[in-house]
């Protein structure tokens, strides 16, 4: 890698939740070919995934690609636990492990049937990857499936040093103890997360500039756009919001504020 500037940091910006609806979709390939977002979480097992996918393809040696693992999403007849449910079960060790090894097996399968590839990371959807038993079944399918592989797996702990609300929570519920696990595993992961926020705000410019403040170099920004209105997306209105963002010279004026570069993970 080429040496940086030393007030420079790159850091990674992930969109989550492709394949869930078509406004999410374009989004992707738009600010993919826009060069404004380096990494796609990707819902395998949505009825979308196959035929969208394709459209993913000349995007692959210039992104990261990785599976957004799913147990709580519903997709017409696939039924989703709800994720109050699945934190209960997961903290009283009542989930049932096979059952997760054989959601993310065919996850997996159908991430590299459309992809001819291996994903490039995991994460879950709603961040249950983090939870007990799911975390245990994940970092062990890894270990059998991608033993010498470079994939690297999400972390949630806050890039704030001192952190409050949903940020503290993921924390708290899992965060810290599937970093120290995907670390023991000798896995690549990231260095401070940052995108959590309430989903319904006008002004995400504020969150964004906020949050380049705190990450440090080989940090991990999420983010949701849509670039269309979906009547069952309960937070589509705000994922037009953030599209309209990072479309915008704002969202480059504040890359070129805080010395920030938007890069894959893997290459950091």
């Amino acid at each position: 890698m080429k040496s940086m500037p030393a007030q420079t940091k790159q850091i990674a910006l992930c969109i989550d939740d492709f394949a869930l609806h078509e406004g999410i979709d374009q989004a992707c390939y738009e600010l993919l070919a826009l060069g404004r977002v380096s990494a796609i979480s990707c819902m395998s097992n949505a009825p979308r995934w196959r035929s969208a996918s394709q459209q993913l393809c000349p995007f692959i040696e210039h992104a990261d690609i990785g599976l957004h693992f799913n147990l709580t999403q519903d997709f017409g007849e696939q039924r989703g636990a709800s994720l109050l449910n699945t934190i209960s079960r997961a903290y009283f060790n009542i989930l049932e492990p096979e059952k997760i090894r054989c959601a993310l097996q065919q996850q997996l399968d159908l991430f590299e049937h459309s992809l001819q590839r291996a994903p490039d990371f995991i994460d879950g959807h709603q961040h249950i990857h983090q939870l007990p038993q799911i975390r245990d079944v994940i970092l062990e399918t890894l270990e059998q499936r991608y033993p010498n592989s470079r994939m690297w797996v999400r972390n949630t702990v806050s890039a704030q040093q001192m952190c409050l609300g949903k940020p503290l929570v993921l924390n708290l519920l899992g965060g810290y103890h599937f970093k120290n696990l995907v670390k023991q595993s000798a896995r690549k992961t990231n260095r401070g997360f940052a995108g959590v926020y309430d989903l319904a705000s006008p002004n995400y410019a504020a969150y964004f500039a906020t949050w380049l403040s705190q990450v440090k170099h080989g940090a991990l920004v999420m983010c949701h756009p849509a670039s269309l209105h979906d009547a069952n997306d309960s937070i589509s209105q705000q994922r037009l919001i953030e599209f309209e963002f990072f479309k915008s010279a704002q969202f480059l004026d504040l890359l070129a504020q805080h010395a920030t570069t938007i890069v894959p993970l893997s290459r950091i």
